[in-house]
């Protein structure tokens, strides 16, 4: 796992609050980009309104894990 990546996800959901803007976006096209499916947890949480504290580090440990992967199949 990449703790930048986990940071930086971690950071944009508490950053975005309540409220449905262009991180979050770009945040649910990432976790799509690196093979989650829409209907996974991961993306249903960063969809979500205000998701939980364990549920942040949830996304960001599964995306940061997910990339680090990604990366070494390149």
């Amino acid at each position: 796992m990449n703790h930048e990546v986990y940071q930086l996800v971690t950071d944009l959901l508490e950053a975005c609050g309540g409220r449905r803007n262009k991180y979050r976006d770009r945040l649910d096209l990432l976790a799509e980009t690196l093979g989650f499916s829409s209907d996974s947890a991961v993306c249903r949480i960063i969809r979500k309104r205000e998701p939980l504290p364990h549920q942040i580090r949830y996304v960001a440990r599964e995306i940061a894990t997910k990339a680090v992967d990604r990366h070494f199949e390149l």
